[in-house]
């Protein structure tokens, strides 16, 4: 029998995890590129720092924990949840009866890492998997890399509410999914959420008191256009 199934993320796929800013503690194999260029493949039994500070060394991630990074479901009503369908990866909302993301690569590995990518965008990606280690530094040509992404935060539609983001977030946009307003930022994952912001909803032909303080975000519609509401950000 010759089997050719593979064992974990190629040198490229595993290039494109650390991109997205996942930190290679998470791997359970890593590639060691022997002096011929071929690539050979070592389970980790336990995790060895020392391991990854070899040049010829690249972190790598079997199947099983690229699944296991994954949330089980994406909601907190637990209506949404992840399905395995080989080579696809869905995220099925059982409400709707329908796939509310999913991913299409022939290899099961490109569509995790495509998932996650998703995952991580919409804030759905553990930040534990994503914070960077200063032994890792030598990553990126020995500088520790910059990691942004951009995480969704759930708002209500009333007039003011304190939303927490990362220190040095970036408000980008605030717009209405499935009639809840949401607000979705460019953030540091690794940085802690200690950046406390207000945000002020209004209807349109409300008053809008003391609006010398606000910063508009933008305009968005829930109800299918029934009501029209208007997002500022306190300064």
């Amino acid at each position: 029998m010759n089997f050719k199934s593979q064992i974990s993320t190629t040198r490229e796929q595993s290039l494109k995890l650390l991109d997205l800013g996942v930190k290679p503690e998470t791997a359970d194999c890593y590639l060691e590129c022997a002096p011929s260029g071929k690539d050979f493949t070592y389970i980790i039994q336990s995790y060895n720092a020392d391991v990854f500070k070899m040049s010829n060394v690249t972190p790598s991630w079997s199947l099983a924990r690229l699944l296991e990074m994954m949330p089980q479901y994406i909601d907190e009503w637990e209506e949404v949840l992840l399905m395995i369908e080989p080579p696809l990866i869905v995220y099925y909302d059982t409400r709707y009866k329908g796939q509310q993301h999913f991913t299409t690569y022939p290899n099961i590995f490109d569509n995790c890492i495509a998932m996650i990518d998703w995952l991580i965008r919409n804030g759905y990606f553990s930040k534990d998997y994503l914070k960077i280690s200063q032994f890792f530094k030598h990553w990126k040509g020995g500088h520790q890399m910059s990691i942004r992404a951009i995480y969704k935060y759930p708002l209500e539609i009333q007039d003011e509410q304190v939303v927490l983001l990362p220190t040095g977030a970036k408000i980008l946009t605030v717009q209405a999914q499935k009639d809840r307003p949401c607000l979705w930022a460019l953030v540091n994952p690794t940085a802690p959420n200690d950046m406390a912001i207000t945000i002020r909803i209004f209807g349109t032909g409300y008053m809008i008191p003391n609006s010398d303080s606000l910063e508009y975000i933008n305009t968005f519609q829930t109800f299918d256009g029934l009501f029209v509401l208007h997002a500022f950000v306190q300064r």
